[in-house]
């Protein structure tokens, strides 16, 4: 009968702690959502970095919380951009294709326009182009839901996240006063709502406007700030096709987050 070494016994029963402790910690996640909080738990904040947009929001629920979105969207955000995927060198990779825009209506999204920004606002509340506050160069796209269904989209780069930021509060601003300059007899503009994203500050807002309600426009405004990088978003369509219990913009800023990984 061959001898056993006393040593090698604790050497045995400490390899086999290692193993057993290793065992479990390959949890799957279910959504999107939990993947990325996952990361971020998990990633070094830089120190106090001035100005820097908020760190990512994760999707806790109750008041002044980020509410988990009631559409089929949460559940679809990683089968759009894989981890493998190469990280975007262009203005234009963080522009959304027609399959990452949300499914708003039975008709597919289409691009009827790329090109560079021109002075077209983007939403009822904008008052003139990015790069006229600040942006250093800026790209467009344009989309046709089908029906009364739009949307447009403008990535720009500033030359630093200071001038960025800036731009990130112009856009606030415009918000703020949009109601009281509309001229219609109905105008409703939303509060601005943190959108959990998986990268920088993600925001959105809702508006109605028109002759009077139910026969007016509705749409939704995101804004994604990344560093030196600030990107707006806008989907629209008449009062009665535009969702009423969902935000298609807040989907549409937390794809957008994802293309700055």
């Amino acid at each position: 009968m061959p001898r056993v070494l006393p040593h090698a016994v604790p050497v045995a029963l400490t390899a086999l702690v290692l193993l057993l402790g290793g065992c479990g910690s390959d949890d799957p996640t279910t959504s999107a959502d939990h993947a990325i909080g996952a990361q971020r738990h998990h990633r070094a904040q830089p120190a106090t970095p001035q100005p820097s947009e908020p760190p990512a929001q994760g999707t806790g629920g109750g008041k002044g919380g980020v509410s988990r979105p009631r559409h089929q969207d949460g559940g679809k955000v990683a089968s759009l951009f894989s981890p493998g995927d190469p990280r975007p060198t262009t203005l234009g990779a963080h522009l959304l294709t027609v399959r990452a825009m949300p499914v708003v209506s039975k008709d597919s999204w289409r691009i009827v326009r790329n090109g560079g920004e021109d002075e077209r606002a983007v939403g009822a509340c904008q008052k003139t182009s990015l790069e006229t506050i600040g942006a250093v160069s800026a790209v467009r796209r344009d989309y046709d839901g089908g029906g009364t269904l739009r949307a447009t989209q403008v990535v720009a780069r500033f030359a630093d996240k200071v001038s960025a930021a800036r731009a990130h509060g112009v856009l606030t601003a415009w918000r703020n006063d949009c109601e009281q300059r509309l001229d219609f007899p109905t105008t409703k503009i939303g509060p601005i709502v943190r959108v959990a994203t998986h990268r920088g500050l993600g925001e959105a807002y809702r508006s109605a406007f028109g002759p009077k309600s139910g026969r007016g426009l509705a749409s939704g405004f995101g804004m994604v700030w990344k560093g030196r990088f600030l990107s707006i978003i806008e989907i629209a369509a008449d009062s009665t096709t535009y969702p009423a219990d969902w935000d298609p913009a807040r989907a549409a800023v937390r794809r957008i987050s994802r293309t700055f990984a």
